[in-house]
């Protein structure tokens, strides 16, 4: 499968036709700008460019030509689109080898798919003949599976029609007459309401009895469980990381329950609702990558990025995409699936839309998780929460005891049996830790909230020291220094110029003066044993994705 760079400006043209590519088997990439087309060829092997030519900043052609600068590029065919052509733009495509000049008003989609073909060939052609004595290279393209036909069979969606009456419960708090009223119009879930509240005994109480035993919100929580877990689930035996996802939807469902203002949600049923879809997009994607999911999954653990965005990738989409497409499916409410999309938006490059509040607390109660439930994978990221984040939390001063009740509520559930996805052997890790009695000293902020999901990981790991003093980093050689600071602050440039042997954790990119330690593959050294003994090392060139495989591998 060919995969195209579609560099434009114009979300809905670039939507518009990204998928109409996508209908046709390309995989395609998507960029607005010339930087996040920059950050796509690094992380992507392409095989033909499509560039609009006005683009904010830099334009197509001053992007045409940074592109063709780097040797694995320059043979790589190349089109562009624009709305108004210009005779000089055009000397200057053809110069830097463009045949195609489109103007988006005249071509058709045959045309396009023509010349695409076209261009391919040329580029194949072109390729194959300069490949002399290269042609045992190993190709090195990743595996990606076409998003549509994925969707198409893997898609969320709820598996009654009822089941949007029950979403509509969570606008507001249920009384038991609500929940009755539902369960008489959906048999299936009265049958296994009345088995988990029995506890499967072979003489059960009406449900009637049993409904009003419990408080109603309990009750809608398990059917809003169970809900999702079916509507997302499609013939597939959780294993071990599926099992992770759920325990986590779960942990983070009762968090946003717990946590969640009145301004973010209708009503705590729905912050449950959002916290458990929270990781639906990533059940879809590794149901249906299927048997590929593990080499993408080695492949996210080899190069260091997240695996969220790994698997989106893997479909030649974003993860904010990836959740708008899949929530969809489901009918959940619309400030339920903005929520989630808000949050995945704000992790990456694909914001779009300004985040809900809905949003940022989701974003909170996920890092949250962290403190109950470990990463699911070795490449989810870790980070700290500041205390001007806390402001959108419902009674942050409580969260040690919130931490405390969803953890029993959520063994209380879990011993039900109403969450079999979740059960099973799913304490076991990726990567185990061999060393656990090393001593860590972390610097944090003052501005960071505790607890602090950062230091509960690190913790897992090591015995760990606190301190918010740069100078007391100077003459510790007994521990591994570790640090949560951005390029260009002070702080970073105390760490670096003053410290040595420390590891910094940022979500900013490096700056290209910045001075960090030797040079390694990708900027990460193959194993984190090298951090705490080599004298050279004063940073990480990494990003907020390195988090949690660092801190996984440590």
């Amino acid at each position: 499968m060919a995969t195209i760079l579609l560099v434009e400006d114009q979300l809905i043209f670039r939507e518009n036709l990204a998928e109409a590519l996508e209908d046709h088997g390309y995989a395609v990439v998507r960029a607005s700008n010339g930087a996040e087309a920059q950050k796509c060829i690094d992380t992507y092997l392409i095989d033909l460019f499509i560039l609009d030519v006005a683009l904010p900043g830099m334009n197509g052609l001053e992007l045409l030509k940074i592109m063709r600068s780097r040797p694995a590029l320059r043979r790589i065919p190349a089109m562009f689109l624009t709305a108004y052509p210009r005779q000089d733009v055009l000397e200057e495509a053809s110069k830097m080898g463009v045949g195609d000049f489109l103007v988006k008003s005249d071509i058709s989609l045959k045309d396009l798919l023509e010349r695409i073909e076209r261009g391919l060939s040329s580029g194949y052609e072109s390729s194959t003949n300069n490949a002399s004595g290269s042609s045992s290279k190993q190709e090195t393209t990743p595996s990606r599976r076409h998003f549509r036909p994925a969707l198409r069979r893997w898609r969320p969606q709820p598996v009654r029609p009822q089941i949007k009456e029950l979403f509509a419960l969570t606008a507001h708090e249920p009384s038991t007459r609500q929940i009755l009223s539902y369960l008489m119009i959906d048999p299936d879930s009265t049958k296994w309401l009345r088995k988990i509240l029995s506890k499967g005994a072979l003489d059960p109480e009406p449900i009637e009895l049993l409904v009003k035993s419990v408080d109603p919100q309990s009750c809608l929580r398990l059917l809003l469980m169970r809900a999702v877990v079916e509507g997302a689930m499609r013939s597939m035996e959780p294993f071990t990381d599926l099992r992770r996802l759920w325990n986590r939807s779960l942990t983070t469902a009762l968090l946003a329950e717990e946590l969640a203002p009145v301004t973010a949600f209708a009503s705590p049923s729905e912050a449950f609702l959002a916290g458990m879809c929270l990781e639906v997009p990533w059940v879809f994607a590794i149901q249906a990558l299927e048997t590929e999911y593990g080499e993408v999954k080695a492949e996210a653990w080899e190069e260091g990025i997240p695996i969220r965005q790994h698997l989106a990738h893997a479909f030649g989409t974003d993860p904010a995409n990836l959740a708008l497409e899949t929530l969809r499916g489901l009918e959940v409410p619309d400030s339920v699936w903005k929520a989630v999309v808000d949050l995945l938006g704000r992790r990456g490059d694909a914001q779009i839309w300004e985040p809900s509040v809905g949003g940022r607390v989701l974003d909170i109660v996920s890092e949250l998780a962290h403190l109950t439930e470990p990463a699911w994978h070795p490449c989810t990221t870790v980070r700290s929460i500041h205390r001007d984040e806390a402001k959108w939390l419902r009674q942050p001063e409580g969260i040690p005891h919130t931490l405390e009740l969803v953890h029993a509520r959520s063994v209380e559930i879990l011993g039900l049996g109403a969450l079999p996805e979740a059960l099973g052997n799913s304490d076991t890790r990726s990567i185990p830790i061999a060393n656990t009695d090393r001593k860590l000293l972390l610097h944090r902020a003052m501005d960071v909230f505790v607890p602090d999901p950062f230091e509960a990981v690190l913790r897992s790991i090591g015995e760990v020291e606190v301190t918010s003093r740069i100078e007391d980093f100077q003459d510790r050689q007994d521990v591994v220094r570790v640090a949560v600071a951005e390029p260009g602050t002070r702080t970073w440039d105390r760490l670096v110029e003053t410290t040595r042997r420390v590891v910094i954790f940022h979500s900013s990119l490096l700056p290209r003066q910045a001075k960090m330690g030797p040079p390694c593959r990708n900027g990460i050294p193959r194993d984190l044993d090298e951090i705490g003994t080599s004298p050279s090392t004063q940073g990480l060139n990494s990003s907020e994705s390195i988090v949690g495989f660092y801190l996984n591998r440590l």
